[in-house]
């Protein structure tokens, strides 16, 4: 069985190789091939070639050598210190460099504007380089933008009423937010910079009437109950559930399953004995490969919810970090990986699945969100707000990731959400932990 992780550059990919010298997990997209070995760069390949010196035999060390081939050694070995101490004081000058362009994004000016081209709506945002830009729509989060190296960055084949909103654009540190925005343009404006406050509201749809039963915070949620608790839904705006708002001293524990259920009897045995009910969003893979596993779990009063049938990625994300629908994926392929897991679901248990979906990897948008909910699915993501997650990060099992957190660490990290009541806690049925 070939031993994976997540890269290390790249948490969001698989990695099946680790760099020779320096142990990072690598995808397929950061290692370097140098001979029959695999390293994460140059640096690291040189030193793996030096470490590798001490390997020749004794016998060989010792032998007498020619004076020419003495001095062409030790010309050879002055030449690739002086190249190795370049590299290291080319790195530091390109650190400092960084640090002194992100200190003065901190306080540059970004500018930006709004173009209607042929009924699609762009916002585009100028300034320094790698700078991090907060699009918000009436004060509200939009999306986050980093600057490129020609410091432009845009968003394209948005819906907004222009002149029925404020857009507003600050530099800013924070994470991806993610926003659905009103109905068609009507006319192009020019956007300029505002300040925004400091601690920009996160904008979550929530169920806040939807009924919740006793032990888990999702059960028995209906498409019917959707439309009471959400309300009339614009196509353009498909409701998220983040943060159960009525949840009172409670939180939603969830596990994702997709092609390994790991120790996943144990997790039941032990949910059990603790009398605590979850919700298991699982793939019609896992369902066909575990069937008396996802029976087990119904039996015990857990719901199931469905996590598509293969866990594909679904957008760009992992690629240039903006929730575009990746090519391929259409209205007809992403339904049917819905009713494929359905279909299995009943197959195990003869029972309908619950109304609920999580995107693999968490790459959604309005448009899969609008899809799934033509099939009475309402999204399910963990909770994020302030700049924190509820992600338990548990799929992290390589202790020399720089992702890696203690569990220790991972619970006092839980426990500090800013809304812990009604929080959805994100964790994993295959995690190596």
């Amino acid at each position: 069985m070939r031993v994976t992780s997540h890269c290390a550059n790249h948490p969001s990919k698989d990695a099946g190789s680790r760099c020779s010298t320096c142990r990072k997990w690598l995808c397929d997209q950061c290692l370097k091939r140098y001979g029959p070995r695999v390293y994460c760069g140059r640096r690291c390949q040189l030193v793996g070639s030096l470490k590798s010196i001490p390997g020749t035999t004794l016998a060989a060390l010792t032998r007498p050598v020619h004076a020419a081939w003495a001095i062409g050694v030790t010309a050879g070995a002055s030449a690739i210190l002086l190249w190795s101490v370049g590299l290291r004081v080319a790195e530091l000058v390109e650190v400092r460099q960084g640090l002194a362009v992100a200190n003065r994004t901190a306080e540059g000016k970004v500018t930006g504007r709004l173009a209607l081209d042929g009924g699609s709506v762009t916002i585009e945002a100028r300034g320094e380089p790698g700078a991090r830009v907060l699009v918000a729509v009436d004060e509200q989060p939009l999306q986050i933008l980093t600057l490129g190296s020609d410091g432009r960055a845009e968003i394209t084949d948005l819906d907004l009423e222009i002149g029925h909103q404020t857009i507003r654009l600050e530099p800013l540190n924070g994470t991806f937010i993610d926003l659905e925005v009103p109905p068609q343009p009507t006319k192009t404006t020019t956007v300029t910079p505002s300040t925004l406050p400091t601690a920009a509201p996160t904008v979550i749809v929530t169920a806040a009437e939807t009924r919740t039963p006793r032990r888990s915070m999702t059960s028995g949620v209906t498409p019917d109950s959707i439309a009471a608790a959400i309300g009339p839904t614009p196509a353009s705006a498909p409701p998220v559930l983040q943060l159960v708002r009525d949840a009172g001293p409670r939180i939603a524990i969830t596990f994702d399953g997709n092609a390994s259920s790991n120790r996943t009897a144990e997790l039941l045995d032990l949910l059990h004995l603790l009398d605590l009910r979850v919700t298991l969003f699982v793939t019609g893979q896992f369902i066909e490969q575990y069937p008396a596993i996802i029976r087990r779990a119904v039996l015990a009063g857990h719901e199931i919810g469905n996590h598509t049938y293969s866990h594909p990625h679904l957008t760009t994300y992992a690629e240039n970090r903006q929730h575009r629908l990746l090519p391929g994926v259409t209205r007809r392929s992403f339904q049917n990986s819905l009713r494929q897991t359905e279909q299995a679901f009943r197959a195990a248990t003869g029972r309908a699945m619950q109304p609920l979906w999580r995107a693999p990897f968490g790459e959604e948008n309005r448009l899969l969100r609008g899809w799934a909910l033509e099939l009475g699915y309402l999204h399910v993501r963990w909770s994020s707000l302030q700049g924190e997650s509820l992600d338990s990060r548990d799929w992290i099992a390589d202790e020399h990731s720089s992702l890696y957190q203690s569990s220790s660490t991972i619970m006092e990290r839980l426990l500090g959400f800013p809304e812990l009541e009604g929080g959805i806690v994100l964790m994993h049925l295959a995690t190596e932990r």
